[in-house]
């Protein structure tokens, strides 16, 4: 799998919830959930992790690139990251 096909957007919700979705929709269809943060994120099956960064032009939301990380390799991944 090429990296391009692996790079999804997310949001992150109120309650700590990661929405990940294609890279082809945009944020802003989240805005009525009241998204806290939302940027791109990359999903590494063999590593089990899930790598969150960069931003929402369409919500004016930054990742908090360290806690969404983990939000969400934690949800994907069932796994706790060290």
């Amino acid at each position: 799998m090429h990296l391009k096909e692996q790079l999804q957007k997310y949001v992150r919700l109120p309650g700590n919830e990661i929405i990940i979705f294609s890279k082809s929709l945009e944020h802003l269809i989240f805005k009525h959930l009241n998204p806290v943060t939302a940027g791109s994120c990359i999903i590494d099956a063999k590593k089990k992790k899930v790598h969150c960064f960069g931003l929402s032009i369409s919500l004016h939301l930054e990742a908090d690139e360290k806690e969404d990380t983990k939000l969400s390799t934690l949800q994907i991944f069932g796994d706790k990251l060290d």
